[in-house]
């Protein structure tokens, strides 16, 4: 034992003890003269005297000393014990160390991964702006050229716009002539070359942005986005203020490939929870600005966890889902319309525009498809509501009871409950089968069709084929309607030039063959069928089809009675897939992801009927009342001021102001604003109800006004009565302020100037505060060569329209602030606009200096020209009336300069009807309908304002109040 232990220290050894000794001098637990330890050849010593004399005790001593040789040997337990300790912390700092540079280069990676997707978006934002047709980077060889139905869900879930898109389709689907489209499919956009390898990012820049900044993320977890087209694995996050979709997988399909999102809580308006493939495992969430995204989880469990976490979080927007029983009250009273009331009812059955499964389904009401007439009055002109499509025809009954009967039979041989129909009335074939003419859904039929279109003779080419087909011809033809027969004129059009090719009989399929009394006008057939859906014998019958589809007549007793019962696979609780064959199994989920799903059941009971009598009466109408167009009788004009069904409205209230009323804001209150010129006014709601016509409980919650002089460049803002104004933007250039315009509860400030260029900053209210804060940044636009003389903002479809000295208006996407198109160029100023907040068309004035007159062009909200008149007189002021479409036909109404009001129809821009001069005061410099229609404004130039009351305005609705903020 005593030989080994007194070696001496070898040299590396010393430099080792060395080297500590120096470590715990820097930590300062040890000094330099520290005697706590003893190195080198003192140590060295002390050991070998200690071992040496160990040794001659061990040697001469009895092993009742071992108590003693052990107290000498762990003498020196506590240095040791300090050595390992201080060995520790040396550990500790140099890891600590390690992870600070670690994180330090973590954290410029970092930054240099958000700087780099900060130039991306600005990169991109940039070219977005400057690249389009009316820009100075305009490449036609690369911009796209083809349009696609955008997702974005305006008034009662209508998707009407169109945006840019590249087909990417193959240029055998193209007509001959116009095989050049398929040229661009594999162009890069615009300008992509300045975006370099390194500044691409893997999902979307503004998502990854989002989820680098500070935010904490509560909430994770893996789910599908559910796409008509392509259904993405993604993860699903919750932040401290918004949720972020992030897909996992590389995307390889461009249809629309905006992926990744990020839901803002404010944004957010209402949460559905949804089915998906027949099983609650799905939530829909609808945002204010008409998006909406559909995510299915793993399970029901997962779905309602997330949804339980969501509503731990402030959503200020949120309303509450529409409760049956109110709903049904309000369309018995008739407050809400046929279309309003079919569309709550396909949201609340868990029908999805992003799901072709599970599409929201409309009544087939029309079965006059081949005469020269129609009289809307007359029991001929529908279709049974009160029977399925399938046997319109009574004499078609046996056949389907026969193969109820005959699966019925042998249950367990058919290996499936018996039923009347092996397909259903709504499926994905369905879908695409109607909507082959409109991008997306054009290339996903083709996908659909194994990469071809459909048998030329069984396409979707005729509506009188489609109504004999699906009603009395075929035994497994039983479709009902997409709704956008009842608002997307485009569906019927074949505007991209496709190539559908030859029928037998040598017809060319191009776009839908219409009736001769809809004039082969896909507009005027989607309004005469609106007005179809909303007349009384459909009003009297709806409840008939609501129990077939949504009702009791659904499954059960009922539906065998009323020979409605369909393949099992589309009803929700079958459970077929819980078998132990894996055939049967699979089987049934094809049949699941194809035969289509009932919606979910609303109604137990028969549904209850209108309060309104429809028996014949005799009704009082204005004798002098003309048909709307010819070839049609009995359309509805509506009730509004000048509607030619009622008689002369009355002026009710009149009133002279110091300072001139230039512009109207009205309100979803009913109420009315006046505002002064060169001032726009800010505006928020309270939560707005799902049911906007109805304006109980929609308050004002804060308002500012902004003005500006042509002077000093400065925009001033007032947030209250008693407060001074003060600055909101400051322009230190020479380029002056044209005009400003504002909507109500639409976040932005749209600011024209005279050099052509458009300004738009967003802006919020902090109620608690009580203030406004505006963004510094603008989004700036450039499009216009000439000073902007109006803009028109609609919330409702998320578009602005913007008009200049040289005759060009332009629209621009309200969401993403981006160019959209441009409308037929005007030969000479355009000094008005508007827009339609119930159609969506947009009207505008030109005045022709030199000869004196004005021209009004109307044209659909996807640059469709409808129609244009010449004045002589000059025209002053323009709006629209908002009465509800359907029981309606809106009028554009124009003040002119003699102090005349004279109204056109939306339909045709055919003169309707004039509002009389009681005193002339002047031109017309604004006019306006208030929400409901009932009341019409009028402000005249020497400062005299005029409301006009419908003759039916009492019955209907209380005079609005009329704040005159040009006071303020």
């Amino acid at each position: 034992m005593s030989a080994d232990l007194t070696v001496p220290l070898t040299e590396e050894e010393m430099c080792t003890c060395e080297a500590l000794k120096e470590h715990l001098i820097e930590l300062e637990l040890l000094t330099a003269d520290s005697n706590g330890i003893v190195y080198e050849n003192e140590w060295m010593n002390q050991i070998d005297q200690v071992l040496g004399q160990m040794n001659v005790e061990l040697n001469g001593m009895d092993i009742s000393q071992n108590d003693n040789i052990l107290k000498s040997v762990c003498k020196w337990d506590n240095t040791i014990k300090l050595i390992c300790n201080s060995a520790i912390s040396i550990t500790t700092i140099v890891s600590d160390e390690q992870n600070s540079h670690r994180k330090l280069v973590l954290e410029k990676t970092k930054h240099n991964y958000r700087n780099t997707i900060q130039a991306t978006i600005r990169w991109k934002s940039i070219i977005n702006q400057m690249s389009h047709e009316k820009a100075p980077w305009y490449f036609p060889e690369s911009y796209p050229t083809s349009w696609e139905l955008n997702p974005t869900e305006g008034p009662s879930r209508v998707r009407i716009r169109l945006q840019r898109c590249h087909l990417n389709i193959l240029k055998r689907f193209f007509k001959p002539e116009y095989s050049q489209k398929a040229e661009k499919n594999n162009i890069k956009g615009p300008l992509d070359y300045l975006i370099s390898d390194d500044m691409e990012v893997p999902v979307s820049s503004a998502v990854v942005e989002s989820l680098l900044s500070q935010e904490k993320i509560s909430y994770m977890c893996t789910a599908k986005l559910v796409h008509p087209w392509q259904k993405i694995k993604c993860e699903v996050l919750i932040s401290e203020n918004a949720i972020y979709i992030v897909p996992t997988e590389n995307i390889s399909n461009s249809l629309q490939n905006d992926y990744s999102h990020v839901l803002k809580f404010d944004e957010v308006k209402e949460i559905h929870n949804r089915r998906y493939s027949l099983k609650e495992k799905a939530v829909e969430i609808f945002l204010t600005n008409g998006k909406t995204f559909l995510i299915a989880f793993h399970s029901q469990k997962e779905r309602d966890e997330f949804g339980s976490y969501l509503l731990n979080f402030p959503l200020p927007n949120r309303i509450t889902n529409e409760i049956l029983s109110e709903t049904v009250d309000l369309w018995r009273t008739r407050q809400i319309t046929n279309m309003e009331y079919l569309s709550i009812l396909n949201k609340m059955a868990a029908r999805s525009y992003n799901d072709l499964m599970q599409y929201p389904v409309m009544p087939f009401v029309l079965a006059s498809y081949n005469t020269t007439e129609l009289d809307l009055n007359q029991l001929s002109t529908y279709r049974d509501l009160r029977r399925p499509m399938a046997i319109q025809n009574k004499k078609k009954e046996a056949h389907y009871i026969q193969h109820y009967n005959y699966l019925k039979e042998d249950i367990h041989h058919f290996g499936t409950d018996p039923h009347h129909y092996s397909s259903h009335y709504s499926n994905s074939g369905t879908i695409l089968h109607f909507l082959i003419r409109v991008p997306p859904y054009t290339q996903m039929f083709i996908k659909y069709q194994d990469n071809n279109f459909d048998v030329p003779d069984r396409s979707f080419h005729s509506m009188e084929i489609t109504w004999r087909l699906s009603s009395d011809e075929s035994t497994t033809d039983l479709k009902e309607l997409v709704p956008e027969f009842y608002y997307l004129p485009e569906m019927f059009m074949n505007f991209e030039q496709l190539n559908f090719g030859v029928k037998q009989s040598g017809e060319i399929v191009d776009s839908v063959k219409l009736p001769t009394w809809a004039q082969n006008n896909p507009r005027l057939f989607v309004l005469i069928q609106r007005q179809l859906l909303e007349s009384e014998i459909v009003s009297e019958n709806l409840p008939h089809w609501i129990d077939l589809i949504f009702g009791y007549k659904q499954t059960g007793k009922a539906a065998i009675d009323a020979i409605n019962v369909f393949h099992p696979a589309t009803y929700y609780g079958s459970h077929i897939e819980e078998t132990e064959d894996p055939v049967a199994r699979s089987a049934f989920k094809t049949m699941v992801s194809t035969y289509g799903q009932t919606p979910r059941q609303l109604f137990r009971f028969p549904h209850p009927m209108t309060v309104d009598d429809y028996s014949p009466k005799n009704v009082t109408k204005n004798p002098n009342c003309r048909n709307v167009i010819t070839g049609l009788k009995n359309l509805k004009w509506g009730n509004y001021v000048g509607s030619p069904e009622e008689n002369v409205p009355m002026y009710i209230w009149k009133r002279k102001h110091k300072t001139l009323v230039t512009n109207f804001v009205p309100l979803l209150t009913n109420d009315v604003f006046g505002l002064s010129n060169n001032s726009a006014l800010l505006l928020t709601y309270s939560k707005e109800k799902s049911l906007t016509l109805l304006n109980e409980g929609v308050t004002v919650m804060a308002a500012a006004i902004l003005t500006w002089s042509e002077f000093d460049s400065v925009v001033r803002i007032k947030q209250r009565k008693e407060a001074p104004s003060k600055p909101a933007f400051k322009f230190f250039s020479t380029d002056n302020i044209s005009t400003i315009v504002t909507a109500p509860h639409c976040p932005y400030v749209w600011i024209g100037f005279e050099s052509g260029i458009i300004h738009v900053y967003k802006f919020y209210f902090d109620i608690i505060v009580g203030n406004v804060e505006i963004f510094k940044e603008p989004t700036v636009l450039v499009g216009h060569r000439a000073k902007i003389s109006c803009i028109a903002l609609s919330p409702a479809f998320s578009i602005a329209v913007s008009c200049d000295n040289q005759g060009t208006a332009i629209i621009w996407d309200l969401n993403d602030i981006a160019y959209v198109r441009s409308l037929e160029p005007m030969t000479s100023p355009i000094n008005l606009v508007s827009i339609n907040e119930i159609l969506g068309d947009i009207v505008t004035i030109a005045y022709n200096h030199n000869s004196g007159k004005s021209i009004m062009t109307l044209q659909t909200i996807n640059a469709s020209y409808i129609g244009s008149i010449e004045s002589d007189k000059k025209i002053t002021a323009v709006c629209f009336s908002n009465a509800p479409e359907g029981i309606s036909v809106n009028i554009i109404a124009t003040g002119l300069e003699d102090g005349s009001v004279k109204l056109w129809s939306t339909w045709d821009l055919s003169f309707v009807n004039e509002i009389p001069i009681i005193h002339f005061d002047g031109a017309v410099i604004a006019i306006i309908y208030s929400s409901d229609s009932q009341h019409l404004y009028i402000s005249t130039e020497d400062g005299t304002v005029t409301i006009w009351e419908s003759a039916g305005a009492k019955r209907i609705s209380k005079t609005p109040k009329f704040l005159n903020l040009s006071m303020q």
